[in-house]
C-alpha cells in the first residue's frame, strides 16, 4: 500500500495530537463581520501615525519614494512581531508599509530585523527602535505615536 507524505511510518506512542509550542495567531477578522471595526479602527491609527507615508521604505520601488503611496490610497499593516510568532494586534506592534515594501521585509527577515522591521519573538516591540527611511531611531508606543531614540547612532539611508 503507497503512503502519502504526509502519512507516519509509524503511529505516534500515546496517539494524542502533537502540541504546538507558541500559541495560534488569532484569526483574522471577515471584512464587515466581528472584530473588523477594532482592526479598521488600528488601521487608521498606524496610517495617521505614518502621516500616510511608507514607514519602511528600502525598496527603490517603495510607493512613498515615488510619491504614490497617498494617491494610490493604501499601506498594509505590518506586525513587527510576526503574527505566528505570538505577536498581538497593537498600535506599537503595527507599521505602515506599501505592498513593495511589506514583500521585501518577508523574503529578507536578517536585514528587516537589523531595521527594526521584525521583532524577535521573545522581544517587546514597545522597546525595539525601528530605523526610519531617514535614518531616525524611535520607538512605537501605544498612543499611535513615535519616541525618539536619542542615544542611538543614526544611519544614513
Amino acid at each position: 500500500m503507497k503512503r502519502t507524505p504526509l502519512e507516519r511510518r509509524t503511529p505516534l506512542r500515546n496517539r494524542k495530537p502533537l502540541r504546538r509550542s507558541t500559541p495560534p495567531a488569532s484569526p483574522r477578522p471577515e471584512p464587515g463581520g466581528e472584530g473588523w471595526a477594532e482592526w479598521e479602527a488600528l488601521r487608521a491609527a498606524v496610517h495617521t501615525r505614518s502621516g500616510g507615508r511608507c514607514e519602511a521604505g528600502v525598496v527603490d520601488k517603495c510607493r512613498d519614494r515615488r510619491g504614490d503611496f497617498a494617491r494610490l490610497g493604501g499601506h498594509q499593516a505590518h506586525h513587527r512581531k510576526l503574527r505566528s510568532r505570538g505577536g498581538p494586534d497593537e498600535v506599537a506592534n503595527l507599521v505602515a508599509v506599501c505592498g513593495y515594501c511589506h514583500d521585501w521585509i518577508h523574503r529578507h527577515p536578517r536585514k528587516a530585523t537589523e531595521l527594526g522591521l521584525i521583532v524577535p519573538s521573545w522581544a517587546d516591540p514597545e522597546v525595539r527602535g525601528l530605523i526610519r527611511p531617514d535614518g531616525s531611531v524611535v520607538l512605537l508606543d501605544t498612543d499611535g505615536g513615535y519616541v525618539p531614540v536619542m542615544d542611538a547612532p543614526q544611519v544614513s539611508a
